[in-house]
């Protein structure tokens, strides 16, 4: 049997590049959770309902406008977005808007956005490219009803 921490500290860096949470505050990820992830020194990226930020310094937190509206704190990688107008790169002075498309449904585009964003920046190491990859990515997916991933073809 393998303890968790083990588990964390020796194999999670070596076999991933990044670690993913979604995380909608039903009590299966905890903030301890979260810290131990980001102790990994490899990058994490969060989604998530909860309200302390200031707990997962170290990570890249994308959270939504009204989630945005009810933090309590916040952490130097927040990442705010915004539908239309676009997304935040809070503490950084980055705003990238979103192009203009028509809307059929939002089903999928907080999904859509974070997927792409760590794949983007795990390819550039740029937080600005991978948030305009994922605005975009996201506008392709809002266009269709229903959840849809896009192609990387209607992306770019």
């Amino acid at each position: 049997i393998i303890s968790a921490p083990l588990v964390f500290e020796t194999e999670i860096p070596q076999v991933y590049d990044a670690v993913v949470v979604s995380d909608y505050n039903k009590g299966t990820v905890s903030y301890e959770l979260i810290e131990e992830l980001i102790a990994l020194s490899i990058p994490i990226f969060i989604d998530t309902k909860k309200t302390d930020l200031e707990r997962f310094q170290g990570a890249w937190v994308k959270i939504n406008e009204l989630e945005y509206s009810k933090i309590k704190s916040e952490c130097t990688g927040l990442i705010v977005t915004r539908g239309a107008k676009g997304a935040s790169v809070m503490h950084h002075g980055i705003e990238c808007p979103a192009p203009s498309v028509e809307v059929s449904d939002v089903t999928g585009a907080g999904d859509t956005f974070l997927s792409a964003l760590v794949v983007e920046y795990l390819n550039t190491n740029s937080i600005e490219q991978a948030v305009k990859f994922a605005i975009a990515a996201s506008a392709v997916t809002v266009q269709h009803i229903g959840v849809y991933a896009p192609r990387l073809e209607e992306i770019k």
